[in-house]
């Protein structure tokens, strides 16, 4: 499988789909949480000032629809004065947002990777899940896993938007279904160290919050907790999807995974 071929493309406008959906399940349940899809973008507001839960993600659009979006778009976050990020994936029917948010300078800020596991051929049932790994289920644990991410982020303001998001959602948390999961990884303390989310559109499964807590990086936590929620994954027999950088690629490919696509991020602030 190349970059190039049909089923590469179809696994990125795949991905892309899982992403958008996933950005907008909150937002169809918790009323602080606002989100519009057009023809021509995703835009998920978050009610905070925050480039991690302020997303749009583009669609479709010539230049001069893409530059419109992007406009509107920047005048939308900009009254209220909140940061936002782009996800421009690198498809065909988004080269002119490519060209209109280039010809307003905006670059880059980082770069992500596409990474997609086949769906299996046969039904693999996914192991006892082991005592270390918690599967999220009330409100009380949604906070929790909020609280493991934010420990990521350190000192960064960042740290208290993603407490705060998680607060938000929590009361609207719902354990019974599947479509939405997310574990936490406790150490041997039963202290929460690393946390992961899967969530199911129908067609594909995507990978998402993997995170490890600085003081427990290198300890294996993350692998544990990854690849027991893989195997689960597995079970549904449906393309996996994740976004990965390239310190964690190399992990992912030991499990099978294979590139597919790069997303260009954008993190706009406020002026």
């Amino acid at each position: 499988m190349t970059r190039d071929d049909t089923n590469t493309q179809n696994l990125m406008i795949a991905a892309r789909h899982n992403f958008v959906v996933k950005a907008s399940w909150w937002a169809e349940k918790s009323p602080k949480i606002q989100h519009e899809i057009t023809e021509h973008y995703a835009r998920v507001d978050s009610n905070l000032s925050s480039d991690t839960f302020n997303v749009v993600i583009p669609l479709a659009g010539n230049e001069s629809q893409a530059g419109s979006a992007f406009k509107s778009t920047v005048q939308h976050y900009g009254l209220s004065q909140k940061a936002f990020s782009l996800w421009v994936w690198d498809l065909t029917d988004t080269i002119g947002w490519q060209r209109a948010s280039a010809k307003a300078g905006v670059v880059p800020d980082e770069m992500a990777l596409i990474m997609a596991h086949p769906a299996p051929e046969t039904a693999q049932k996914a192991p006892t899940m082991p005592k270390t790994i918690k599967k999220v289920s009330t409100a009380d644990d949604v906070k929790c896993f909020g609280d493991t991410v934010a420990k990521v982020f350190g000192d960064d303001p960042e740290a208290q938007s993603v407490r705060q998001f998680y607060q938000n959602i929590a009361a609207h948390y719902q354990a019974h279904d599947d479509r939405y999961q997310t574990f936490l990884k406790l150490d041997d303390a039963g202290t929460p160290v690393s946390t992961i989310c899967l969530f199911d559109d129908g067609a594909t499964i995507g990978l998402y919050d993997m995170a490890t807590i600085p003081e427990a990086q290198g300890q294996g936590h993350a692998n544990i907790l990854f690849k027991h929620v893989l195997a689960i994954a597995k079970e549904r027999q449906k393309p996996i999807i994740l976004a990965a950088s390239d310190m964690g690629k190399g992990l992912y490919k030991k499990h099978g995974f294979q590139e597919v696509g790069d997303i260009a991020i954008m993190n706009l602030k406020p002026v």
